[in-house]
C-alpha cells in the first residue's frame, strides 16, 4: 500500500513530503528504500528436506527436498503505473488494459537464473519459512538481484495470484498445488505417515540448482 507513481522521489524535499503523506494516510511509519530500476522477478520455493516422504508428487522435488518453480518476470512498463508494481496495477485482471505483463518462465540467462533461484531458496531457509514461499527480487542499476521481500503466505487466488500463475506455467494444476501445500503442512503436525523412500524414488527429481557467490 502507498506504492504508486508518486512513490519514487529524487531529493530530500520530495522524500519528506512523501513520508508525510504516507504517515497521514495510513497512520503508520513510512518505509524508505533505495529505488531499484531493473527488471522485477518473483521466485517460488516449496518443500523441505523430507518432502518426498509425504508428497503426492515426489518427482517434483530436487535431492535436497525442495521444488524450485520457474521464475516469473513482472513487467510494469505498460501498466497504469509504469515501472511500478502498484496496488492498483496488481488489482487489474490478467490481460486487462493497464495491467502488468507476466512472463513465466522468464527469459533470463543461466547465470542470473541460478542467482535468482539461490536467493529465493536462501531467503526461505534463513527466515524459517514453512512449506512454500514466494520471494520478490528486483535488479539494481548494475543488473544485480536484490531481495525486496518474502511472501511466507503467498496469494492463492486461482488464475490470478502470482504463485498460481507460476504453477500453471509449469503444468501444475490449482488442485494439485493446494493439496501439495496441505500435505506438507499436515505432515509437520504428524497427521500423515511418511512413505519409505526406495532408491528409485530418491532419484526421482530434477537437477538441483545451486549458486555460490
Amino acid at each position: 500500500m502507498g506504492v504508486d507513481t508518486g512513490a519514487i522521489v529524487g531529493n530530500e524535499a520530495e522524500a519528506r513530503e512523501r513520508i508525510k503523506w504516507v504517515i497521514n494516510k495510513y497512520r503508520q511509519p513510512a518505509l524508505v528504500e533505495h529505488y531499484l530500476p531493473g527488471r522485477e522477478f518473483t521466485v517460488a520455493v516449496m518443500g523441505r528436506a523430507d518432502s518426498k516422504r509425504y508428497s503426492r508428487n515426489p518427482q517434483w522435488y530436487d535431492p535436497d527436498g525442495f521444488h524450485r518453480f520457474p521464475i516469473m518476470e513482472l513487467d510494469s512498463s505498460c501498466s497504469i503505473t509504469p515501472g511500478i508494481y502498484s496496488q492498483a496495477a496488481k488489482s487489474k485482471d490478467i490481460g486487462e488494459e493497464g495491467s502488468p505483463k507476466y512472463y513465466c518462465p522468464a527469459e533470463v540467462d543461466a547465470e542470473l537464473a541460478k542467482k535468482l533461484q539461490y536467493y529465493a531458496w536462501r531467503g526461505h531457509n534463513l527466515l524459517g519459512a514453512q512449506d512454500i514461499s514466494r520471494v520478490d527480487i528486483r535488479l539494481d542499476a548494475k543488473g544485480q538481484p536484490c531481495l525486496i521481500e518474502i511472501n511466507t503466505l503467498p496469494g492463492l487466488t486461482p488464475a490470478f495470484s502470482d504463485l498460481c500463475l507460476i504453477a500453471n506455467a509449469e503444468g501444475i494444476s490449482y488442485t494439485d498445488l493446494i493439496l501439495e501445500i496441505l500435505y506438507l503442512g499436515a505432515s509437520r503436525w504428524g497427521l500423515l505417515e511418511g512413505r519409505e523412500l526406495t532408491p528409485a524414488l530418491q532419484k526421482a527429481s530434477g537437477s538441483r540448482v545451486v549458486y555460490r557467490r
